[in-house]
């Protein structure tokens, strides 16, 4: 199963102008939460938050009870967004592709998927600052489930790029009786932009792996250079390889710069210039993904 998250399956309807990528929705714009206030009672924990508009600012509070009571939105000022306007933007939202339902529970579903987005966009944030790894539980909508059932985030403490660190991983959780997942479900991981399936990881077909390590052998193969040294050859328009003279691993890049840091995550705000990069050995590839191309920076952008 490889499930990235549909964003207007089936072209049935024209995709709306944003995409919450934690969540699934399509709507017109964000609305997000601010000042959260969060009371634990016991069986679980209550909060209340601003809501705000894009270009309203604070339009009300959202309130949840706690695990028995529905998420609920109290309006400051019902001529500029009132409960009518909450239940007209619902109604141009989509989650995974599908309507959300109908008046008070599809306003209850929009508002939960508003917390679930800013707690999750927290997450990241931290994901960011720390250098971990995240990753949840999915399982696709089906005629069972009534919607994409999206875990809780977990995480590890560093970007996990190859397929063998992720697969060990899985094995793990897999273990734990609170982690092991339903028949339906599968590992998603945080790349950096999206979420995406953790499982198979980075991949090549036979001829493109082929093609890859006779490009290197052409040029790596220097008898009389040391073995500590460093080789670095453009081995097709814009395709840059660099390795080390007696390893047997190396690294592909869209530019000439060898080096990449697979530990962190780019800090860097704004427009940023990009650099794929590939990092092989003589069996094939390891991990691949996107850094900052910035000479001064070399961090995760994202991981494949």
């Amino acid at each position: 199963m490889n499930i990235i998250e549909p964003r207007n399956p089936g072209g049935q309807h024209k995709p709306a102008s944003t995409w919450w990528p934690h969540t699934g929705i399509e709507a017109p714009h964000r609305l997000e939460l601010q000042n959260l206030t969060e009371i634990d009672h016991g069986p679980g924990t209550a909060f209340t938050a601003d809501l705000v508009h894009p270009h309203h600012g604070v339009i009300g509070r959202v309130s949840d009870s706690g695990p028995r009571g529905d998420t609920e939105f109290y309006t400051r000022d019902a001529t500029v967004f009132g409960y009518d306007h909450l239940v007209a933007f619902t109604e141009q939202c989509r989650q995974d592709g599908e309507p959300l339902p109908p008046r008070w529970r599809g306003t209850t579903a929009l508002l939960n998927a508003v917390v679930d987005e800013s707690e999750t966009a927290r997450i990241v944030n931290s994901m960011r600052r720390s250098g971990t790894f995240l990753l949840r539980s999915y399982a696709p909508r089906s005629e069972y489930n009534g919607g994409a059932q999206r875990g809780q985030v977990l995480s590890t403490q560093m970007p996990l790029l190859s397929k063998a660190a992720r697969e060990t991983l899985a094995a793990r959780l897999a273990a734990e009786p609170e982690h092991a997942l339903l028949e339906d479900e599968i590992w998603q991981m945080f790349n950096g932009q999206q979420w995406t399936p953790m499982l198979p990881g980075p991949q090549r077909t036979a001829e493109q792996t082929i093609k890859r390590l006779a490009q290197v052998s052409a040029v790596r193969i220097r008898p009389d250079q040391p073995l500590w040294s460093r080789w670095s050859t453009e081995i097709e328009p814009g395709l840059y390889a660099t390795g080390n003279v007696g390893a047997d691993r190396f690294t592909v890049s869209e530019d000439s710069e060898p080096m990449v840091n697979c530990t962190e995550w780019c800090p860097c705000g704004g427009e940023r210039e990009t650099s794929r990069f590939e990092t092989w050995n003589g069996h094939g590839l390891i991990e691949a993904g996107t850094v900052h191309a910035r000479k001064r920076c070399r961090r995760l952008i994202a991981i494949e």
